[in-house]
């Protein structure tokens, strides 16, 4: 799994984008609230770092199985 630190996320519309920490050329990664480990409602916040894994590749990658560190 690779890890990185949430740059931006709103919880009204319920998406927002990784930075990558393991791959320092990729360009953030678009993350979905339903991709979030957990219950309830889920969000992220600004700073957190996350552990996930990428599906997709090229302008359709996209983080899964998001999990806050």
């Amino acid at each position: 799994m690779a890890t990185g630190v949430i740059r931006w996320f709103s919880e009204i519309r319920g998406y927002g984008f990784i930075e990558p920490l393991d791959d320092s050329d990729s360009p953030p990664l678009y993350v979905h609230h339903t991709a979030i480990q957990g219950r309830g409602y889920r969000f992220l916040v600004p700073g957190q770092e996350v552990r996930y894994e990428v599906q997709g590749n090229g302008e359709g990658r996209r983080a899964v199985a998001v999990e806050a560190l």
